[in-house]
């Protein structure tokens, strides 16, 4: 939702098999496909102000929940590579 607030066009890919053909098809018309999972994504923000507001957001956030998260890492243990937020 944040990134369609930024106008850029998004592709629900919710299928198993989205997966595969996004990775075979990496440009279309021109423009690269970017996964918004994808942990570390930076997108050229029309308002820095905005994109500077939202990384103190989510740094606060990381602060406040390295507790939980160290928590879970420990429950879960090998059955998860790593938990962030």
């Amino acid at each position: 939702e944040g990134v369609q607030k930024r106008g850029y066009e998004v592709l629900f890919l919710v299928d198993p098999i989205d997966e595969y053909a996004a990775a075979k098809v990496q440009t279309y018309k021109g423009k690269p496909l970017v996964s918004v999972t994808q942990e570390g994504l930076h997108i050229d923000a029309a308002d820095n102000e905005t994109a500077a507001g939202e990384a103190r957001e989510l740094e606060a956030a990381r602060e406040r929940l390295a507790g939980l998260c160290d928590a879970l890492q420990g429950a879960l243990g090998d059955r998860v590579e790593k938990v962030v937020v």
